[in-house]
């Protein structure tokens, strides 16, 4: 039997490989810089509309249900 080869069957998309540079697990930046976004949701037809086809990605893991409460109605 063959062992794994590059040309695997995941495919990431070739934008994903702009600016990709292998880094540490932490990163270091001023605090002020952070920007709380409340209520945001996660506009999976937005970012297909531009180009952005990232929902596969994420249903593939099991998000789903995650995302569906998170875009879902908000009770104070």
């Amino acid at each position: 039997m063959a062992g794994p080869s590059s040309s695997s069957s995941t495919k990431i998309p070739p934008f994903m490989f702009k600016n990709l540079q292998i880094v540490g697990n932490e990163m270091e930046f001023p605090e002020s810089e952070l920007t709380f976004l409340s209520e945001k949701i996660v506009d999976f037809d937005g970012l297909s509309a531009n180009g952005f086809e990232v929902k596969q990605y994420f249903t593939s893991q099991g998000w789903d249900k995650y995302f569906d409460m998170l875009n879902g109605p908000i009770y104070p």
